[in-house]
């Protein structure tokens, strides 16, 4: 064989190998098993928990008690897409927690529509603050319960609600000074 004969032979060889090599890898037959599938990559801590239990169960916890999922992505270091799916992987234990959330803010309501310096604290919308150890403030100044109770009742006037029955608070003067009996 001339060796211009021989360097066309190898090159048709070279070429038909190189595009029979081309077919088997980028166009797989319904035989071939190196084909790509969707599921193919894995990240490294593919089946492991991204949370323990007890941060899980908080985390569910805020998100049934109304917490935004962008926030816990942050606060637990996970992305907003992570949590929504712990969300839907644990949506048992998320209703569970909104029942029983939702429960205790009826317990809430029904207290709070009872108690008057609740209803007084609600009526005054953030103008007034009541300390755990009972210490009352108005409008950021020390104040008493009656003060409150007479602001809230002028505030609830103003309004045209009825005032919040409160023992030793009367009907405001017309002055707008806060009344009460001492």
């Amino acid at each position: 064989m001339d060796p211009i004969t021989q360097i066309i032979t190898d090159a048709y060889e070279n070429v038909k190998d190189f595009t029979t090599s081309f077919r088997r890898d980028f166009h797989p037959t319904k035989n071939d098993n190196t084909r790509f599938r969707k599921h193919d990559w894995k990240p490294e801590k593919r089946g492991q928990a991204l949370l323990d239990k007890h941060e899980r169960q908080d985390l569910i916890q805020a998100l049934a008690e109304g917490a935004k999922e962008e926030e816990m992505a942050e606060l637990y270091g996970l992305t907003v897409r992570q949590v929504k799916k712990m969300k839907n992987n644990y949506r048992d234990d998320y209703k569970r927690y909104k029942k029983l959330f939702e429960k205790e803010m009826i317990e809430v309501e029904k207290q709070s529509t009872c108690d008057p310096i609740m209803l007084a604290l609600r009526a005054l919308k953030g103008r007034a603050l009541m300390h755990p150890n009972g210490a009352v403030f108005l409008d950021g100044k020390p104040s008493c319960v009656k003060e409150m109770m007479a602001s809230a009742n002028m505030a609830l006037k103003k309004d045209g609600k009825d005032p919040i029955p409160y023992p030793g608070v009367h009907d405001l003067p017309d002055h707008g000074a806060p009344g009460f009996n001492v």
